[in-house]
């Protein structure tokens, strides 16, 4: 019956949070297994006790007072579920073999293609790029990836999040849609980039007045100079004031396509807030960079700086004038072809670091279809609206030539849930080595990055816009951070075993030992470790290894109550991913309580009204989650 009832499907057991509970929602998983197509364990929050563990209902009573509803707290329960896998007493694989290892630490030697999660836009962006991929018949990232450039660029150094006091994050982003010729790439990034040319189209009517005004005024200075300078030579009576030589017109860019460092440099002195480059293919990008200088590598070291709010100083041979633009901000986007992008993004570009700041983007190959009726105009116009008043924010300017970017803030629930998402992140880290690892430190600061760009995006039509961001935008930031991590997983599949670096034994027995933890549910005693794997001769030797992990933030001790005298037993309890799920809406104000972070450490938060409990009975919890 069982058997009929699971067989391949996914099934997810939860259990109480103490050792029994345990031990038996393991065995139960054991038990299963054979069966179903996927077998994942769920515990509610808090330490593991000897027993009388929290259970399913208390997770949802406690979460009730915070204003969760029992289907949400569900969902969370279900998102945070570990895979199970069966341990054996003697496996086959000891600390030194990693034969079914990459560089991505997984076991598994192919990493899916996910579908964009689009619901984490909002609204505005995600109705574009929906109607868009239906118009091209394309996939939506081909549309997705290009559309945040065009975001992030609107933002730029006008803004940044400070997640603390000396921690601030910009809008500032690189992606890179990669595809095969024919996929429709090309028609997605045009139309990403629509609203942003047509900003070009108007600013370029203004700076052709600017110039020819310039000009007739340079003109009559230049014929005023000369007559100056004759009646100064003549050198009778009071000489005449000197001419008042016009400025030179501030010539505004919002893009720049294929253009030399030395065009861009200028660009960036006349557009404080940054310029975006954009190119449909990358490549060419890449030959540019380093090509009219001596010093290779300098162009490339600018554009690193542009990701960071750098400071970008250019002395030039034949200008007195060097260029001095400091908060820079240069999002770059483009397409390129798989074997193209492999040759390219090589060498100097993995050493620097140059190509773990990219975002990639890299859907699967599919047929080409006739194309749909084109985007209605009542959702171009709505993005063109944003476009327009995003375009409107500026850095502030203290005192003349001096411009800074304004901060905003999290509140203390977003920044609870970027917390977890960072030491999740960097737990992961511990498994990936090479440039796979190089990226993952890149894509840490991503949810904050993501969530700056959606916090005005989602609020830049109201009069006031908050300077705190809420927790359901971090949530949809992390989310489509966590989804830009499947895809550098796949895309570093490109390179093969092209890396050349190889894993210490310490970090092929850490990545063993985290996999190991997860399998039995995300904790365990030194003890299961020393009977379960080779290598760890006695329980003091694991506890050693466990306590590497601490040491690395992958997990921490938890005390487990007990009647018992003499020392209190403990586990070590990996820690997990947050990836806990709240209804996208384009409320302004949302549910949950706004306390905002200025990055003073208070993570206090404002209770919410008081839901009913859960109740005891089965029957009445089932009707209850209804």
């Amino acid at each position: 019956m069982l058997k009929e009832l699971i067989e391949g499907k996914k099934v997810i057991v939860f259990g109480d949070n103490d050792i029994s509970g345990r031990d038996g929602a393991e065995a139960f998983a054991r038990s299963v297994f054979p069966y179903a197509s996927e077998v994942s364990l769920s515990f509610p929050d808090g330490p593991v006790t000897e027993s009388n563990g929290r259970d399913i209902r208390d997770q949802m009573n406690d979460n009730s007072q915070k204003g969760i509803s029992p289907k949400e707290t569900l969902q969370q329960l279900i998102d945070q579920a570990a895979p199970f896998q069966p341990v054996d007493d003697e496996p086959a694989q000891d600390e030194t073999d990693d034969s079914e290892e990459d560089e991505t630490g997984d076991d598994e030697t192919q990493v899916e293609c996910q579908p964009f999660p689009v619901h984490c836009f909002p609204a505005v962006m995600r109705n574009y790029v929906m109607a868009g991929s239906e118009s091209l018949k394309c996939d939506l990232s081909f549309i997705a990836g290009p559309l945040l450039i065009v975001m992030a660029s609107l933002i730029g150094a006008a803004r940044v999040l400070m997640p603390t006091r000396d921690w601030r994050v910009p809008a500032t982003l690189w992606s890179v849609v990669i595809a095969n010729s024919g996929s429709m790439k090309s028609p997605a990034l045009k139309l990403a980039t629509a609203p942003l040319y047509k900003l070009q189209a108007k600013a370029h009517i203004r700076n052709v007045e600017k110039l020819e005004e310039y000009d007739k005024r340079k003109a009559i200075y230049e014929i005023r100079m000369k007559e100056y300078l004759k009646e100064v030579a003549r050198g009778e009576g009071q000489p005449p004031d000197e001419p008042e030589k016009p400025d030179e017109p501030r010539i505004v860019d919002k893009i720049a396509g294929d253009v030399t460092f030395e065009r861009l440099a200028h660009m960036l002195k006349h557009n404080r807030k940054g310029v975006p480059l954009i190119n449909d293919e990358l490549s060419k990008l890449m030959s540019n960079l380093n090509k009219y200088n001596g010093s290779k590598g300098s162009d490339e070291a600018v554009l690193l700086e542009g990701y960071n709010l750098g400071l970008i100083q250019v002395a030039r041979k034949h200008d007195p004038n060097d260029l001095f633009v400091p908060n820079s901000s240069i999002c770059i986007g483009g397409t390129i072809q798989p074997e193209i992008y492999k040759r390219t993004m090589c060498g100097s570009y993995r050493e620097s670091g140059f190509m773990s700041r990219f975002l990639k983007l890299y859907p699967d190959r599919s047929a080409k279809q006739y194309p749909g009726k084109g985007i209605p105009d009542e959702i171009k116009d709505a993005l063109m609206h944003v476009v327009e008043l995003l375009d409107q924010l500026q850095p502030e300017e203290p005192e003349p030539g001096v411009y800074n970017p304004l901060p905003i803030y999290l509140s203390n629930e977003a920044k609870t849930e970027y917390k977890k998402f960072h030491r999740w992140h960097n737990a992961e880290a511990l498994t990936m080595n090479g440039d796979l690892a190089a990226e993952w430190s890149k894509l840490e600061e991503i949810p904050l990055r993501l969530s700056l760009i959606f916090h005005y995006v989602q609020n830049i039509t109201e009069s006031r816009i908050p300077d705190q961001v809420s927790a359901e935008t971090m949530l949809n930031a992390i989310e489509l951070a966590e989804w830009f991590k499947n895809e550098s997983k796949r895309v570093y599949r490109l390179f093969g075993s092209e890396d050349g670096i190889e894993e210490t034994p310490q970090q092929k027995q850490q990545k063993r030992l985290i996999r190991f933890v997860r399998r039995k549910g995300g904790s365990v005693k030194p003890r299961d470790v020393q009977r379960s794997l080779r290598g760890f001769r006695t329980a003091e030797d694991a506890e050693t290894a466990l306590n590497e992990l601490v040491k690395n933030s992958v997990g921490e001790w938890a005390s487990i109550d007990t009647n018992k005298q003499g020392m209190p037993s403990r586990v070590f309890q990996l820690f997990t991913k947050s990836t806990r799920r709240l209804p996208t809406s384009d409320q302004k104000t949302s549910d949950i309580s706004g306390v905002v972070d200025t990055g003073d450490g208070n993570d206090d938060s404002q209770p919410l009204a008081e839901s009913a409990t859960a109740p005891e009975d089965l029957g009445d919890f089932l009707e209850y989650l209804d």
